[in-house]
């Protein structure tokens, strides 16, 4: 601070701490929205990537079973 004595003697520090709360309060505010929208895109992605693999097993175990019951056709005749 490139203030002197005077500036702050004349001023109440209360003032100065209210000038610097009002300042900092619209960065926590953009820090918590940031926060919460990286928290939801993360809980997102990793629902898409459960979600993902589920149907690929899903999707593995049906191709598996359809070419079994074809294999298994093909011996009948």
């Amino acid at each position: 601070m490139s203030e002197s004595v005077s500036f702050f003697s004349q001023r109440h520090s209360s003032k100065s701490l209210a000038r610097l709360t009002q300042g900092a309060n619209p960065v926590t505010q953009v820090l918590t929205l940031l926060t919460n929208a990286v928290g939801r895109d993360l809980l997102l992605l990793a629902g898409l990537v459960v979600v993902m693999l589920v149907q690929d097993a899903y999707m593995e175990y049906s191709a598996f079973d359809r070419t079994a019951r074809e294999v298994r056709a093909a011996q009948a005749c």
